[in-house]
């Protein structure tokens, strides 16, 4: 029902570019990942001034598998809004996954995410997501002193929420029972 009706937003004038781009976000939602491609891509090709289509294509290419392709889709979000804390968050997450699109698989390029973290917190440090993000990729790291310090801080951002609550009591028992 989705895409129908932006097909037919389409035929009714509305921004031919966002309802193309929203529909790419619609088959790759439904899995459709070749119909989603072609359409980012199709705006990339027309020449869109946005980072939309890159980021479209980021999660494509990861849920083709294709974690190179990801990567190169992630570094031109990068370029094209380097002051976007959101950039740096979408450039980890690609990092986070291995060459079997596995997330956090054996090979993931964790140190790469930690950098790509660090840029985003550097950009808006009242952001909680990419602290909450880095003490969660810290832990899968076994880092559990860096994992306690970054979800700190993320408490100290927002006290309420809700991953920092779950994970934080684990964590810090992690950290304990190490020392």
């Amino acid at each position: 029902q989705a895409q129908s009706a932006l097909e037919n937003a389409l035929e009714l004038q509305y921004d031919p570019q966002q309802v193309r781009s929203i529909l790419g976000h619609v088959h790759t939602l439904k899995g459709s990942l070749k119909e989603a491609e072609a359409l980012f891509q199709g705006l990339l090709k027309d020449g869109i001034q946005s980072s939309d289509p890159h980021r479209g294509l980021v999660t494509v290419k990861l849920k083709q598998k294709d974690l190179q392709g990801a990567l190169v889709e992630a570094l031109n979000v990068v370029a094209n809004a380097p002051q976007d804390p959101a950039s740096f968050l979408l450039l980890a997450y690609v990092y986070e996954h291995n060459g079997e699109g596995e997330r956090y698989g054996y090979g993931f390029q964790g140190d790469q995410a930690i950098k790509a973290y660090k840029r985003a917190i550097r950009l808006n440090k009242h952001d909680v997501t990419p602290h909450f993000n880095l003490g969660m990729l810290y832990g899968r790291m076994g880092d559990w002193a860096s994992s306690v310090k970054a979800l700190k801080k993320a408490e100290e951002i927002d006290p309420s929420h809700v991953g920092v609550k779950k994970w934080l009591p684990d964590v810090q028992a992690r950290y304990d029972q190490a020392q």
